[in-house]
C-alpha cells in the first residue's frame, strides 16, 4: 500500500497497466512500533513517502512511529481513544493491528468495547 501511495503521489500510474487510483479522500495511517531504530522494518519507505508527502503538499499518509527506547509511552487504551477521536467512525474503513501481545490484547479489547458502544462495526477492525 505504502508503494501504491508513492507511486500515485509521483503521477506514475499512467506508466503501468492495470493498477487502479486509489480514492481522493483516501489516507493510509500507519502507526508503527519498534524497540529502537536498530529493530525497524521499512520504516525508511514509510518515512519517505512521508517526506515526499510533504513536499507535495499531499494529505493521504500519516506515519505514527513509537520506539520504547527512547521512553515513549505505551499504546493502551486511552491512547487508542484519543487516535480514534480523531476520524469520524465513516472515515475508518479498515484498520489492522499487528504487534506483540501485549499492544494485540490492549487494541483487541479497546476496539471490542467500541464495538459494544456502537461506535465502530467488528468489521472495521482486523487483530492479528
Amino acid at each position: 500500500m505504502i508503494a501504491h501511495l508513492a507511486l500515485q503521489n509521483m503521477n506514475m500510474f499512467d506508466q503501468i497497466d492495470g493498477v487502479e487510483k486509489l480514492p481522493d479522500d483516501f489516507k493510509l495511517v500507519v502507526y508503527t512500533s519498534y524497540r529502537s531504530l536498530d529493530d525497524t522494518v521499512c520504516l525508511e519507505l514509510c518515512e519517505g513517502l512521508r517526506d515526499m508527502n510533504k513536499k507535495l503538499g499531499i494529505n493521504n499518509f500519516e506515519l505514527v512511529v513509537r520506539l520504547s527506547n527512547r521512553g515513549d509511552a505505551r499504546w493502551d487504551k486511552s491512547f487508542i481513544l484519543q487516535e480514534i477521536a480523531k476520524y469520524k467512525p465513516d472515515q475508518i474503513k479498515k484498520m489492522w493491528v499487528c504487534g506483540p501481545p501485549v499492544m494485540n490484547e490492549n487494541f483487541d479489547k479497546t476496539l471490542s468495547n467500541l464495538v459494544k458502544e456502537k461506535v465502530l462495526n467488528q468489521s472495521q477492525f482486523e487483530v492479528f
